[in-house]
C-alpha cells in the first residue's frame, strides 16, 4: 500500500512539528531546572545571611549580659573584701586579682561592644543589600 506523495509530505511536516515541540519542551525544562537551581542557591545565601545576622545579634546580647554581670560581680567582690581585711582566716589578705580583671573588662567593654555592633551592622547591611538585589 503506497501513501500518496502529498499525504507523505504532510506526515513528514507533522513529524517535524512534533520534533520541534519536543525540542522546545526540553529547552524549557532545562531553563526551569536552571532557574530552580538558582532559586535554591539564592535561598541558601539568604538563609546564611540571616544566620550570620542572628549570630552577631546574639553575640551582642550575650556581651551586654556579661558586662552587667561583671559590674554586679565587681560590686559584690568589693563588698566582700571589706570583711576580708583584718580577718585572720583570710591568709595574706584579700586577693585583688579578680577586682583588677573585672575592672579591666568593664573598662574595655565600650571598645568590645563597638566591635560587635559593627559586625551586627555589617551583617544587616549584607542582608539588606542581598534582599534589594535579589528579592
Amino acid at each position: 500500500m503506497n501513501t500518496p506523495a502529498p499525504a507523505k509530505s504532510r506526515l513528514v511536516k507533522f513529524g517535524e512539528m512534533i520534533q520541534r515541540a519536543c525540542d522546545e519542551l526540553t529547552a524549557n525544562q532545562s531553563e526551569l531546572e536552571r532557574r530552580y537551581a538558582e532559586a535554591e542557591q539564592l535561598q541558601r545565601t539568604h538563609n546564611d545571611l540571616n544566620r550570620e545576622l542572628d549570630r552577631c545579634s546574639e553575640q551582642l546580647v550575650i556581651a551586654d549580659g556579661q558586662f552587667e554581670t561583671f559590674k554586679s560581680e565587681l560590686a559584690e567582690t568589693k563588698k566582700c573584701f571589706l570583711d576580708a581585711w583584718g580577718n585572720l582566716a583570710v591568709i595574706g589578705g584579700p586577693n585583688y586579682r579578680q577586682i583588677v580583671m573585672l575592672e579591666a573588662a568593664i573598662a574595655d567593654f565600650p571598645r568590645v561592644r563597638q566591635h560587635i555592633l559593627a559586625k551586627v551592622e555589617a551583617a544587616k547591611a549584607a542582608l539588606t543589600d542581598f534582599e534589594q538585589e535579589h528579592l
